[in-house]
């Protein structure tokens, strides 16, 4: 990796730091590719006061062991033409 080029996952802390010194501690949710967070991410999130909200695509090794639940779990409608399944794990949904 070129030096002027970091992966996303290394400098996300350094990123939500700066957007909550701009704009304050707001309770907000981030909205980030599967490829970005790792979990030691995700706990600094949740140590976050507030707590970090996020929407984070599916690792691929995590959507092997939702894959059943998730089939069995009932569509919900939000507003046409869109419907859900929500799956929780743990204290995600």
């Amino acid at each position: 990796m070129r030096p002027g080029n970091p992966r996303d996952k290394t400098t996300l802390t350094l990123f939500l730091e700066r957007i909550q010194t701009q704009y304050g501690q707001a309770h907000g949710i981030w909205i980030m590719d599967r490829g970005i967070p790792t979990e030691e991410t995700w706990r600094e999130m949740r140590q976050r006061d507030p707590p970090g909200s996020y929407w984070v695509g599916t690792p691929r090794a995590r959507g092997d062991q939702c894959k059943d639940p998730l089939e069995k779990a009932p569509w919900q409608k939000l507003r046409d033409p869109v419907e859900v399944k929500r799956l929780a794990h743990g204290d995600e949904v």
